[in-house]
């Protein structure tokens, strides 16, 4: 398996190194995201103003330059998606793993079993 230079030589048993690592991870999730982005724009507008082929109108010429370039806006969509998700991973670690309760603490309800 190959690994990202940038997140292989973090250590992922200190909470430091967590953080670190959704910190990354969130960054090349945001930077892949606009690139995506601005690929599949470039790409639209260039498929949408290029010559038709086998004699087809120019009518549905920038429909077809959307519908060829639709996944790439959803691979970006999803980029940004995974971004939102690591953010949140890390939270959650903060919360349920590095961060103490403070003061006292009592349930909101009880139950009887």
């Amino acid at each position: 398996m190959r690994r990202i230079d940038e997140l292989s030589d973090i250590d992922l048993y200190e909470a430091e190194g967590v953080h670190r690592y959704c910190t990354e991870l969130r960054q090349i999730y945001r930077d892949l995201a606009g690139e995506l982005e601005f690929g599949a724009e470039a790409l639209r507008v260039a498929l949408g103003t290029a010559g038709g082929m086998l004699g087809w109108a120019r009518v549905d010429q920038k429909a077809r330059a959307r519908r060829a370039t639709a996944p790439l806006r959803r691979a970006g969509d999803s980029a940004a998606f995974a971004a939102v998700q690591v953010v949140k991973a890390g939270q959650l670690f903060r919360v349920m793993y590095t961060e103490p309760f403070e003061g006292d603490h009592t349930p909101a309800k009880k139950f009887k079993f």
